[in-house]
C-alpha cells in the first residue's frame, strides 16, 4: 500500500490486515477504540481476535458492487442456491468462489431490494453520476499535544480545528519531537471533487425515509465518525500537495432491505448552500479522540490504566432537575400572596366557564 490517492485496489487488498508497525488504520478500527482500547489492542496490536465477520456484510458488499462497480459484480460476489452454509456443498461453492462476497437465496432478496430502491431514487441517482467510486486513500498524520496535525509537501504544519484544517504558526521541528505518526486509511464509495462532495452507501433495516431513527442509526453505528474522518482526510491530502481542499460535504445514502426504499441525507453545505455541519463536527471530534487515545496508549506501552470515571446521566435526563427546582423554587421577594378570596372567586368562574 503506498501514501495517497489509490483507484485501482481491491476491497480485499484494502482490508488486509498489516503488522502493527506498517499498519494503516480505518474508521471501523477507530470505531473500536472509542468502544474499547482493551479489544482495540487485541485485535489490531497482539492480534488475539479475529474479525467480526457477519453475514450483512456480505449483502453490503453485494449492494455496494451492484450500484457503484456493476462490471465486477460476477468477479466480486457469488449467490449460493443451497439451503445451509455447511457440508460439501458448501464446502465446493466457498472452494470455487473463494475471495468473493457470498450470499445466500434468501439474502439476495434483500440485495435486489437495495439495488431497486437506490435505482429508483431520483435524488441518490443524480448523486451517483459524475462521481469516481471506490477511491482509497492512505495517509499518514501527527498526533501531539493534545491536537492532529499535517505537515505538507512545503513543510508547512496544519493543525485539524473545530472546523477543519487551520494553518498552525509553529516551524516543522515542532513534530520531530513526541509526535506519534500515525497512519490512517480511508475508502470512499464516491467522491465527486467538482461537487465537493463524498458519498457512502449505508444497506439498512427498517424505514430508510424515517429520520429520527435515521439520527438514531448513524449515531449508534458511529456513522458519523466515518464521515467526519473521510472528508477531513481526503481534504488533507489535497492540501498536503499544496492544493484547496475540495470537500465540504458529505452524503449518506440510505436504502431498506425490508422496506425497499431510499432516502439521502448531508451533513456540510447542503445542495441550496445551507449549512448544516454539526454531525460532521460531532464525527470530527470522535475520530480525534480516538486518534488521541491511540497516541496516549502507544506512549504508556498499551499498559492501559484502570480508571475510575464520573456517572453523570444523559442530556435528556436534565428535565428531572427543572421540574424540581420549579417546586422547590420559594415565591419571589417583595411579591404578595394571592389574596384567598380573590382566588376562590377565579375558580368558581372557571368552573363556570366549564
Amino acid at each position: 500500500m503506498k501514501l495517497g490517492l489509490n483507484k485501482d485496489i481491491t476491497n480485499l487488498e484494502y482490508h488486509a490486515q498489516l503488522s502493527p508497525e506498517e499498519h494503516f488504520y480505518s474508521s471501523s478500527q477507530l470505531k473500536t477504540m472509542l468502544d474499547d482500547p482493551e479489544t482495540f489492542y487485541k485485535k489490531y496490536i497482539t492480534k488475539e481476535l479475529g474479525s467480526d465477520w457477519i453475514p450483512a456484510f456480505d449483502i453490503g458488499t453485494y449492494y455496494h458492487t451492484a450500484i457503484l462497480e456493476p462490471h465486477l459484480l460476477e468477479k466480486e460476489c457469488a449467490v449460493y442456491t443451497g439451503k445451509v452454509r455447511r457440508g460439501k456443498e458448501w464446502e465446493a461453492f466457498k472452494g470455487l468462489h473463494a475471495g468473493k462476497a457470498i450470499i445466500t437465496k434468501s439474502e439476495y432478496e434483500q440485495a435486489k431490494n437495495l439495488i431497486v430502491a437506490t435505482r429508483n431514487s431520483k435524488v441518490a441517482v443524480d448523486l451517483l453520476e459524475g462521481g469516481v467510486a471506490e477511491v482509497s486513500l492512505f495517509i499518514e498524520v501527527y498526533v501531539k499535544s493534545g491536537g492532529v496535525y499535517i505537515l505538507t509537501n512545503s513543510k508547512s504544519i496544519y493543525r485539524l480545528g473545530a472546523k477543519g484544517w487551520e494553518i498552525y504558526a509553529n516551524a516543522p521541528t515542532f513534530l520531530e519531537k513526541g509526535a506519534l505518526k500515525l497512519r490512517l486509511k480511508v475508502r470512499a464509495d464516491m467522491m465527486n471533487i467538482e461537487k465537493g462532495f463524498i458519498l457512502d452507501l449505508k444497506s439498512t433495516k427498517g424505514n430508510a425515509k424515517n429520520l429520527q431513527k435515521t439520527r438514531y442509526k448513524t449515531s449508534d453505528f458511529v456513522y458519523d465518525l466515518s464521515a467526519g474522518m473521510y472528508v477531513d482526510l481526503f481534504n488533507a491530502w489535497y492540501i498536503i500537495q499544496g492544493e484547496a481542499p475540495p470537500f465540504k460535504t458529505f452524503w449518506w445514502v440510505y436504502a431498506s432491505k425490508d422496506y425497499s426504499n431510499c432516502k439521502s441525507y448531508w451533513s456540510g453545505v447542503g445542495p441550496g448552500g445551507e449549512i448544516g455541519d454539526k454531525t460532521l463536527r460531532v464525527g470530527r471530534a470522535k475520530w480525534v479522540k480516538a486518534a488521541k487515545d491511540i497516541s496516549r496508549f502507544h506512549h504508556l506501552d498499551w499498559e492501559i490504566p484502570d480508571e475510575p470515571s464520573c456517572l453523570e446521566s444523559l442530556p435528556f435526563e436534565d428535565e428531572w432537575l427543572e421540574i424540581k427546582e420549579k417546586k422547590e423554587s420559594p415565591t419571589k421577594p417583595g411579591r404578595r400572596e394571592a389574596n384567598p378570596k380573590a382566588k376562590q372567586n377565579n375558580q368558581q368562574r372557571a368552573v363556570d366557564l366549564l
